[in-house]
This record gives C-alpha cells, structure tokens and sequence, in this order.
C-alpha cells in the first residue's frame, strides 16, 4: 500500500525524506513529479500539485494506493467493488507516465483510492 499526498516543492520533499530521514527512493513518476519513498515498513509518495486531474491527488489531497502484482488481480478487484457498487471514476487503464495500470474510486469519506499494479 502507499499512501500518496501533495507537495509544493518536489525537489525539497525528496531532499527531506532522503537527506534528513534517510529513506530510500523507491520509485520515480511522472519525470519526478511524483516520488514512491520505502519507508521500510510500507511507502509513502508524494506528487507535485498541479491542475492536471491524472495526478493522484484528490479535492481532499490524499490518495491511497492498494498495489497488486498483475493487471489480472486488477481487472478481478474492479469487478469485486463494481459488484458491491462502490463507486469508481472509471475502468482500470494504463498510466503511462506513472508507469501502473490502474482505476481510482472513493470510499465513504470520499478519499480517493486506487487500485494499481506497476507495469
């Protein structure tokens, strides 16, 4: 799972969390607009807040990421919570720049989540 939040300086959050905390980068996106830390126990992301909807941030500023290993169990989880009528903003795709398939919904709160594998 990696919990991504917003930033308004990338360039300062990665010296942050790998200067002063000593994670390691994990993944890059987005030509570095958005960075995957692991945090040892888990990961947490960051994206550079634009006005570009494809960015994980949502109007609540978090989104949460549930990662599976294949495209199949992504395509199987859709299927799972459109059954269940959870209500999701679209069917899982390719993001090309974030290097994942994936499809985003939210949940009670109206957090976005999402559900991806990387590619």
């Amino acid at each position: 799972m990696i919990t991504f939040l917003p930033t308004h300086d990338i360039k300062s959050t990665e010296k942050f969390y790998t200067e002063k905390l000593g994670l390691k980068l994990y993944k890059s996106q987005n030509g570095g607009n958005t960075l995957i830390f692991d945090t040892g126990s888990g990961m947490i992301g960051f994206s550079q807040i634009t006005d570009d909807r494809n960015t994980p941030n949502s109007d609540k500023g978090v989104c949460i990421s549930f990662v599976y290993d294949t495209k199949d169990e992504v395509d199987k989880k859709f299927a799972e919570l459109e059954s269940k009528g959870v209500k999701i903003t679209g069917e899982p795709k390719e993001l090309i720049k974030f290097g994942v398939y994936s499809f985003f919904f939210e949940d009670a709160e109206g957090y976005r989540l999402e559900i991806q594998a990387f590619l």
